[in-house]
């Protein structure tokens, strides 16, 4: 798809309702398939809610980012300070790319990678020597874009959704500084 004027921006809570609407829409288009119906729609209903959302964009730690396009949001990204991949690190130094989240149609269009080089840069000011993120070893796509913007492999873990398990690969960027 061909690259469009995206407009980041940092999210406030007037944003809460379009962010449970991307977050419900992205999963369910990415990871869907993987899901019996119910466990997914439990997920969706729990993980996306415009209350939870709006819980989550007053905490401190967390920072929320949205892509903006002339045809309303297509994406956002969840980054959660002073969060360690594992107890040996020290959490004042690292950041957790927690969510970024892009409609499928305007994949391929820039609008993760700039949601990701603000997060970056953003990051960055604020002191972090790391970005980690946990993506789904199967989901190759994830993998390349991740890998196109200098994440490396870290180690393994498994994500527990209800009664479901998921391989993840733990990645990280070493941010200048």
């Amino acid at each position: 798809m061909k690259c469009m004027a995206v407009t980041i921006k940092e999210a406030t809570l007037a944003d809460a309702d379009q962010i449970a609407q991307l977050g419900r829409v992205t999963f369910a288009e990415t990871f869907g398939k993987l899901f019996p119906a119910v466990i997914l729609e439990k997920y969706l209903n729990h993980t996306f809610s415009p209350t939870k959302i709006r819980d989550s964009l007053q905490k401190p730690a967390n920072y929320f980012l949205l892509a903006d396009t002339s045809t309303g949001p297509v994406g956002y990204l969840k980054m959660k300070r002073f969060h360690a991949y594992h107890e040996s690190e020290s959490p004042d130094q690292q950041a957790q790319l927690q969510k970024i989240y892009v409609l499928q149609q305007f994949v391929g269009t820039g609008a993760g990678s700039a949601l990701l080089q603000k997060c970056h840069e953003t990051a960055q000011a604020e002191g972090f020597k790391e970005l980690w993120l946990a993506v789904w070893h199967l989901n190759e796509r994830a993998l390349q874009f991740y890998r196109s913007h200098h994440y490396q492999f870290v180690q393994d873990s498994v994500l527990q959704i209800d009664s479901l398990s998921f391989k993840m690969n733990i990645m990280a960027l070493h941010l200048a500084g």
